[in-house]
């Protein structure tokens, strides 16, 4: 039970450090699980792409700002990307 814990406070202050990289760096970050279809998006990834905060992360979402000029090839490419 000591090395869990001990374990999990490692977990939380690595966690903790990198918040504070990604917002030391103002850098627009995010990441897609394509198994879970699972979505994080930073902070300033969400003001640069103009998201509000209370919008929740998806694929879907994401998929909704895609101008309609630019869906279809766009998904497409989404697609043949994860066959490979």
């Amino acid at each position: 039970m000591v090395k869990k814990i001990k374990t999990d406070e490692l977990l939380r202050k690595s966690l903790m450090k990198l918040d504070r990289i990604i917002e030391a760096t103002n850098d627009g970050l995010w990441e897609w699980n394509i198994i879970t279809n699972e979505v994080w998006q930073s902070k300033k990834h969400l003001e640069l792409m103009g998201y509000d905060e209370s919008i929740e992360p998806s694929f879907q979402a994401w998929e909704d700002h895609i101008h309609s000029d630019d869906k279809g090839r766009v998904i497409n490419a989404v697609n043949d990307s994860n066959k490979k």
